[in-house]
C-alpha cells in the first residue's frame, strides 16, 4: 500500500466516533530535514507560509437530478475575493473576513464550541498544543450565533454560505522521500466537524404520482424505512414540496397537499423537514496539486487527472450527510442544530515517483464550508501537515483501484502499520470494519479471512467470522520504534452493489494512545472485461554491483488483465546511488513509453536501469506499478534487494626477478623474497603455487597463482571479480606484458568451538569415587580467542 493512495471520488465509510484522549506530546515531534513550513502549526500563528482565502458557497452544480460528483476545487463552485476565476469561479463573497484561526490548549484537552458539554467525543489540539481550524473564526469572540446568548461559553461569528480555504506550496527536496518506500508522500490528519440539516435523499424505485391528489405510490421505494411522517417529499427539479401526511405501506403514501408532480416515473426525494439536497450541504474537499514554481501556479499536466485540475494529484470530498458515511451526531440543545462530526484521521498519499518526485512543487488547500443556503456551518481542524508520518503509531490500508462487480467477488486489503514514535507503544490493536458499499443505505461487505495477524472478528454469531457489517480486532502486543508489520483481510462485496466499496474505517491504538483513523480506500467496480491486473517484476535487477563499476539491468511491468490499463505506472525507488532509470519500452512493439499511460493486454513495460554506483550498501529497491482499473493491488510491488560492494583496489605484486614471458602472457611466480601488497610472501610450494602471507591477506581471499591476484581491503565481501594489470620483469631490461588479475572468494575461516562430555561417565555410586572428564575443542580454521 505498499500502500496505494486512491483518489477519493465519493464517500469515506465513517462509522462511531471514537474518544480522544490522553495524547502525548511525543506525536507531532519535528521532522528533520524540508517539510511543509508550520505544518503543525505550534508556531501559534499560520504565518506566511500558509494562504487563507475568504469563500461563499453557491451550490455545487449538478451533473443530473440533484446528482453532484465534483472531481476538484474548482468544480465546487465557489467564490473568492479578489477573484480567481482558476479555483473559485463562482460569486465572491460580500464580506472578506476571514474564519480561520489557529487554536490552543493542552493536547486532546478541549472541546469544539458548537459542541462543547453534549457528548461529542472530539476534542482538540492533536498533539502538541496548536490545531488549526478552517472555517470557524473568532472562538471566544464575544458575539453569539444568533442572538447574543452564547453556546455552552463559547462564542463565535455565524457568517451565512461562507467558506474558508488554507493551502501552502513546497518544493520537494531529496529529505522529503520516505526511506521506508522510496516515495514522495503528503500527510496530515484532519476532523470534520459539519452542522446537518437533514439529506433529501432520492427515492428508490419507480415513484408515480396521482394527478391533482395527494397520493404517491411505488414501486421498491420501501417508504416505511426510508421516510417519515413530516418529512418533506420533492419530485423531480420541481423546488415546491410536499409534507408526508400518512405512510400506509412499503409503497403507498399520502402527502398533506397536493403533489407537483403527476408525471409517471418521476424521481422523488424526501427527508427531515428543513432538510438540503447533497448540493446545498455543508463539505469539506482537500486537493493536491503539481505546479511549476513556488511563485507561479500553473498546473503541470499530470495523466490521469481532471480536465477542472490538469495537474491534480489527489482530491477527496464529503458532505454533511453523504451517503455512505457514518459519523458521530450531537444535537446542540442551544439551538436543536444536528452535528455530524468525525475524530481526527488521516490522510496518507503517495501518487509513486512518475508522478511525484524530488524537485517538484506541489500545492496543498483544505477547504471547508457551511451550507449554500446561509443557515447551517461546517468546518474541518488540521494538524500534522508533512511529508513524513507523526512521531506516533501509523495504520494504512492498500486495496485494488478497480474489482469485478459480479457477485461474490472477493478484494483482499494489505493493512501496514508502524510505529514512529520515539518509545516503545504497549498493547498495539488494529480494529477494522467491514468495508461498504456506496448506496444511500450502505451495504456492508462480508468477511472471508485474514493472514499474517491474529484477529478477533464480531458481529457474528459466537466463534464464528463476522456477518455483513462486523469487525475485527487484530492485536500487535507491543512495538518498539521503528518496528512495523503488515497483515491482510479479504472480504467479499455484497450482492447488486453500487460502487465503489468505500474501505475507511479502520483504526489503530495503544495503551495511552488515542486511535487513529487510516485514510479512505476506494475501490472501483467494472465489469469484468474492462479491468487490467498490472504486476511487477525485478527479475532483470542483479542483486550485487561493485562500487565505481558500470551497472545494468531492468525491471518490468505486465498487463495480465482482460483490458488495457488505465494510466498505468511502472516505477522503481531506492536504486542504489548513482543508478537512474534510463528509459522504458512496452512490448511487443518496443515503443518508446512514459508513465502513466496506457499499457494494451497482454503486453508489458520494460525500464533499463544504469550508472555507476557510487555508495556502497544494501539498496532495497521497490518496483511498483498499478492503473486506475488494476484489478489485484497483491502484484503491485516487488522488493529487491541491491548490494553495492567495496571498490576492489588493485595493488602490484612486487616480483624481485621471477616474472618470465612466455607467448606474450605474463606469468607471476611468486619466489620468497617478493611482496604482496607490502607483507612478505610465503612460499606455499614453489613455482606458480598457492600464496600465503604473514598477515596482511585477506582472510577468505585465495590466489589464483596462473593469473596473478588482486587485493582488497580486509574484511571487505566481493565477488568474482578481474582487472587487466601490466606485469613486468624487473631482473633485466623491464619487459612486461598486460595480464588479467583475478579475484576469487571463499568463505573466510572461523572459529568454531565444540563441547564434548563423553568422558564423564553416566552413572555414579554414593560414597564412591567418581572421576571423569569433558572437553572444549576448536575445530575451526582459525584461533579462538577469549575461549
Amino acid at each position: 500500500m505498499s500502500s496505494k493512495a486512491v483518489v477519493s471520488r465519493g464517500p469515506a465509510p465513517r462509522r462511531a466516533a471514537t474518544a480522544l484522549v490522553a495524547i502525548s506530546l511525543f506525536l507531532l515531534a519535528p521532522f528533520a530535514g524540508a517539510d511543509f513550513v508550520n505544518g503543525d502549526f505550534e508556531t501559534g500563528a499560520f504565518g506566511a507560509s500558509w494562504t487563507k482565502t475568504a469563500l461563499q458557497n453557491n451550490k455545487i452544480p449538478t451533473v443530473s437530478t440533484h446528482a453532484i460528483n465534483p472531481l476538484s476545487i474548482r468544480d465546487l463552485n465557489l467564490g473568492a475575493s479578489p477573484a480567481d476565476a482558476t479555483l473559485y469561479p463562482g460569486v465572491a463573497p460580500s464580506d472578506t473576513t476571514d474564519l480561520s484561526v489557529i487554536v490552543s490548549g493542552a493536547t486532546g484537552g478541549v472541546e469544539d464550541p458548537l459542541m462543547a458539554g453534549y457528548g461529542a467525543a472530539l476534542r482538540y489540539p492533536f498533539g502538541g498544543g496548536y490545531s488549526a481550524v478552517v472555517n470557524l473564526d473568532p472562538i471566544g469572540r464575544a458575539v453569539s450565533r444568533t442572538s447574543g446568548q452564547p453556546i455552552s461559553g463559547q462564542t463565535y461569528t455565524f457568517k451565512g454560505k461562507r467558506g474558508s480555504s488554507i493551502r501552502q506550496r513546497m518544493t520537494v527536496t531529496a529529505a522529503d522521500v520516505d526511506p521506508a518506500d522510496g516515495k514522495v508522500h503528503v500527510r496530515f490528519l484532519f476532523a470534520p466537524v459539519l452542522d446537518n440539516p437533514g439529506l433529501l435523499k432520492p427515492l428508490t424505485g419507480a415513484v408515480t404520482t396521482s394527478s391533482g391528489s395527494k397520493n404517491v405510490t411505488g414501486a421498491g421505494t420501501h417508504f416505511t424505512t426510508e421516510v417519515n411522517v413530516g418529512d418533506d417529499i420533492f419530485f423531480g427539479t420541481s423546488t415546491s414540496k410536499s409534507v408526508v401526511a400518512t405512510i400506509v405501506d412499503d409503497t403507498h403514501l399520502t402527502t398533506s397537499s397536493n403533489v407537483s408532480s403527476n408525471n409517471a416515473g418521476v424521481t422523488a426525494f424526501a427527508g427531515p423537514t428543513g432538510g438540503h439536497f447533497a448540493e446545498e450541504q455543508p463539505f469539506f474537499a482537500v486537493e493536491v496539486r503539481k505546479i511549476t514554481s513556488l511563485a507561479d501556479a500553473t498546473p503541470i499536466p499530470v495523466a490521469g487527472a481532471p480536465a477542472s485540475s490538469p495537474g491534480q494529484l489527489f482530491f477527496t470530498f464529503n458532505f454533511s450527510n453523504q451517503a455512505g458515511v457514518s459519523w458521530g451526531n450531537v444535537t446542540n440543545t442551544f439551538d436543536g442544530n444536528l452535528y455530524t462530526y468525525a475524530n481526527f484521521q488521516s490522510i496518507d498519499f503517495s501518487p509513486g515517483a512518475s508522478k511525484l518526485a524530488v524537485g517538484d512543487t506541489v500545492e496543498l488547500e483544505i477547504v471547508a464550508a457551511g451550507c449554500s443556503k446561509g443557515g447551517h456551518e461546517g468546518h474541518v481542524y488540521v494538524d500534522g501537515v508533512s511529508f513524513h508520518p507523526p512521531a506516533s503509531l501509523w495504520v494504512s490500508a492498500a486495496g485494488p483501484a478497480s474489482v469485478s462487480s459480479a457477485s461474490g467477488t472477493t478484494i483482499t486489503y494489505t493493512y501496514t502499520y508502524t510505529n514512529n514514535g520515539a518509545s516503545d507503544a504497549n498493547n498495539v490493536v488494529v480494529d477494522a470494519a467491514m468495508p461498504q458499499d456506496n448506496t444511500p443505505t450502505p451495504q456492508d461487505t462480508t468477511y472471508v479471512s485474514v493472514s499474517g495477524a491474529t484477529c478477533t472478528p464480531s458481529g457474528g454469531a459466537a466463534g464464528l467470522p463476522p456477518t455483513p457489517g462486523g469487525a475485527i480486532s487484530c492485536a500487535q502486543g507491543t512495538l518498539t520504534p521503528g518496528q512495523s508489520g503488515s497483515f491482510t483481510l479479504t472480504i467479499v462485496i455484497p450482492d447488486s452493489p453500487t460502487g465503489p466499496i468505500n474501505n475507511g474505517t479502520y483504526a489503530i491504538s495503544g495503551t495511552g494512545l488515542p486511535p487513529i483513523s487510516g485514510p479512505l480506500v476506494q475501490t472501483v467496480l467494472l465489469a469484468p472485461a474492462l479491468l487490467s491486473d498490472m504486476a511487477a517484476s525485478a527479475a532483470g535487477l542483479s542483486g550485487t554491483a561493485p562500487l565505481g563499476v558500470a551497472y545494468s539491468g531492468s525491471f518490468a511491468c505486465t498487463n495480465t488483465g482482460a483490458s488495457s490499463a488505465d494510466f498505468a505506472t511502472c516505477d522503481a525507488t531506492s536504486l542504489p546511488t548513482g543508478l537512474a532509470v534510463t528509459g522504458c519500452t512496452v512490448s511487443p512493439a518496443s515503443a518508446a513509453w512514459t508513465g502513466p499511460a496506457s499499457v494494451a493486454s497482454p503486453e508489458a513495460v520494460t525500464c533499463n536501469v544504469a550508472g555507476t554506483p557510487s555508495a556502497a550498501g544494501t539498496f532495497n529497491t521497490r518496483v511498483t506499478t498499478g492503473a486506475t482499473n488494476d484489478s489485484d493491488a497483491t502484484n503491485n510491488e516487488v522488493v529487491k534487494p541491491i548490494v553495492v560492494t567495496a571498490a576492489v583496489t588493485v595493488t602490484p605484486i612486487t616480483d624481485s626477478g621471477s616474472t618470465t614471458t612466455a607467448g606474450g602472457t605474463a606469468i607471476a611466480n611468486v619466489a620468497a623474497n617478493d611482496t604482496i601488497n607490502g607483507a612478505p610472501a610465503v612460499l606455499g610450494g614453489g613455482g606458480n603455487a598457492t600464496v600465503a602471507t604473514s598477515g596482511a591477506w585477506p582472510a577468505g581471499l585465495t590466489l589464483d597463482t596462473a593469473t596473478g591476484a588482486v587485493l582488497v581491503a580486509p574484511g571487505t565481501a566481493v565477488n568474482v571479480y578481474s582487472v587487466d594489470y601490466q606485469l613486468c620483469d624487473l631482473s633485466g631490461p623491464p619487459v612486461c606484458a598486460v595480464v588479467t588479475i583475478t579475484v576469487t572468494v571463499s568463505a573466510p575461516a572461523t572459529t568454531d568451538m565444540a563441547a564434548s562430555a563423553a568422558g564423564l561417565p553416566g552413572t555414579a555410586t554414593t560414597g564412591v569415587a567418581y572421576a571423569g572428564t569433558f572437553s572444549c575443542a576448536n575445530v575451526g580454521a582459525v584461533t579462538a580467542t577469549a575461549a
